[in-house]
């Protein structure tokens, strides 16, 4: 079970890429505005990361991708602060302060947590739960951003539905193949989260739930079919039949709308990681949220992929 001291910062394993990271977004429909941020920091490494980007509509107004920054091996609760981003937590698992300060633009956000966080461990995902060998950790949450983004003549005032998640350690990590992650959040009543995985050794297993008037049903099986277009690595559209542990049955359809390719900048890894946001439906029903992938190369793209959870 997650603890509040889990939101704090941790102990840098002795991985070479021991990571802590953090990763924030929304989609604010009264203003088509799209955010979404990442940090990471390699302590061993004594260097970090960020990515961030603002749309409006599919006009980008800001973009950045540093790999590069320098931090001490000892940087402690200074992880928080650096580039571009300071980040503040106010209460674990129920609140954070989120700014980002650039000459272009500027966001002052606060995070209240809507939901429980949820962690794969929950899911019995293999690496979350090893007892021998390095660990890997992750929980994320649904919650809603509140404050401002100011440009050089407009400020935008922010009251939106979005996500965060933390991760730290790296273990079995190495050994991704590919993942799709579906994040649709329709309303505070009803959230789902997907997020099937490939390992190098064969392995596939499936996290995510169904979150419906405050109830996490966790899922059974995602079964995904990803149209991709003739050249690039966005889809045109994806479709995912997720069945959960107590029998709900959902059909998503997944546009993407602005999304981030981050390939070839990550000095660990290599592969395609692209993340952003999307547009989903599930009937009648409207919602915005994440959208991420990662595939090693362009011959194992996910076309067709039916993955289940772990028993």
């Amino acid at each position: 079970m997650l603890q509040p001291h889990d939101d704090l910062t941790h102990q840098t394993g002795t991985e070479p890429w021991w990571r802590e990271a953090w990763y924030w977004g929304f989609y604010d429909r009264r203003h088509d505005l799209q955010f979404v941020c990442y940090l990471g920091v390699f302590p061993n490494q004594e260097r970090a990361d960020v990515i961030a980007a603002v749309f409006q509509g599919n006009r980008v107004l800001h973009h950045h991708m540093k790999m590069d920054y320098h931090i001490p091996a000892d940087i402690q609760e200074d992880r928080l602060s650096f580039g571009p981003v300071f980040m503040k937590n106010v209460e674990p698992m129920k609140r954070w302060r989120v700014y980002y300060v650039s000459p272009e633009i500027q966001l002052d956000l606060q995070f209240d947590a809507v939901h429980a966080p949820y962690s794969w461990a929950e899911s019995k995902l293999w690496m979350e739960s090893e007892s021998k060998g390095p660990s890997s950790n992750h929980f994320d949450q649904v919650g809603r951003f509140t404050g401002e983004v100011r440009l050089q003549n407009t400020t935008i005032a922010i009251d939106s539905l979005g996500y965060r998640d933390r991760m730290w350690g790296w273990g079995g990590r190495s050994k991704w193949k590919q993942y799709i992650m579906l994040w649709p959040l329709f309303d505070e009543s009803l959230t789902v989260n997907v997020y099937p995985q490939g390992f190098t050794d064969g392995r596939e297993q499936l996290c995510g739930y169904i979150l419906r008037n405050g109830n996490r049903d966790l899922l059974q099986s995602a079964d995904f079919t990803v149209h991709w277009p003739e050249s690039g690595r966005v889809p045109a559209r994806v479709q995912a039949e997720v069945v959960s542990k107590a029998g709900e049955k959902l059909v998503l359809g997944v546009q993407p709308l602005n999304i981030v390719d981050t390939s070839g900048h990550w000095p660990h890894r290599t592969g395609h990681l692209l993340f952003g946001t999307a547009k989903y439906t599930c009937g009648e029903r409207t919602g915005y949220g994440d959208f991420a992938y990662y595939y090693r190369t362009e011959a194992e793209k996910p076309h067709r992929w039916l993955c289940t959870a772990a028993l």
